[in-house]
């Protein structure tokens, strides 16, 4: 792509400006990319962007569904096994020190659990996804409506489990910046970013629940793990209040 391309690119009315600025970079799921200067320049797509948009946009509606869900089976495991959902617990090892914040200290933590649930569980989890895979080969035609694979929903949890750490670190980082500078009342760099950690929160607090129902014999530390996230999730929408409100170019407009 030479310079006048680029510029011809840059001034199609149909693509959004800075939309590239908040967004997870999951390209393959994202149901703007039609409307993504970033994503026209990239030379080497696996596929094309013609007719995706719509089946992504319907993928994440049918993720978010599944969030409500996964916050009642988290409740009552909690019941049921005693554990307390408002309780902040930082491994010894991954304590923090006084130029750390206990959000970056948690969402590592987040990220080492993670791990070691899918280490210990990689022959059920494999023989779910191939029983599961099967089954849908039979009812392709006509799959049960809302139905996330389970091996979708392990590739969510899989995409974010870093993702959720580096944004968290660049919002942290951000606002530290920002308090040394007069920002007044213009929209923070820092909220857009826990923005888009908080939405890659709620969706692997999706996909957990989705994980959960699929394999109830392991239900109940995989309700641990998304007590962990919701437990980042709460702390971050106190450290960051206005990240919800934050709107990002594209996603957050009409």
């Amino acid at each position: 792509m030479d310079k006048k391309e680029l510029l011809d690119r840059a001034r199609d009315p149909d693509l959004i400006s800075g939309i590239y600025n908040y967004c997870d970079r999951w390209c393959e799921r994202c149901p703007f990319t039609s409307r993504c200067l970033n994503f026209a320049m990239e030379k080497d797509q696996k596929r094309k962007a013609d007719g995706a948009d719509e089946d992504n946009e319907q993928f994440w509606n049918q993720i978010q569904g599944s969030f409500d869900i996964a916050l009642s089976l988290l409740a009552d495991l909690a019941e049921e096994y005693g554990i307390d959902l408002d309780a902040v617990e930082i491994e010894e090892d991954a304590a923090p020190d006084n130029r750390e914040h206990i959000l970056s200290a948690m969402a590592g933590q987040y990220i080492k659990s993670a791990k070691k649930w899918f280490d210990l569980n990689r022959v059920p989890i494999a023989e779910a996804v191939e029983k599961e895979n099967s089954h849908l080969k039979i009812v392709r035609a006509e799959a049960e409506e809302g139905l996330i694979p389970l091996a979708e929903a392990i590739e969510v949890i899989d995409y974010y489990k870093y993702f959720i750490d580096a944004k968290l670190d660049r919002a942290l980082r951000g606002k530290d910046e920002e308090a040394r500078d007069d920002f007044n009342d213009l929209p923070k760099d820092s909220d857009g970013s826990a923005k888009i950690a908080l939405i890659a929160m709620d969706r692997s607090i999706s996909a957990w629940g989705v994980v959960a129902s699929r394999l109830p014999d392991h239900k109940a530390a995989a309700a641990e793990i998304i007590g962990r996230l919701k437990r980042i999730r709460d702390i971050t929408e106190r450290e960051f209040p206005a990240a919800r409100a934050f709107v990002r170019p594209g996603f957050d407009e009409i």
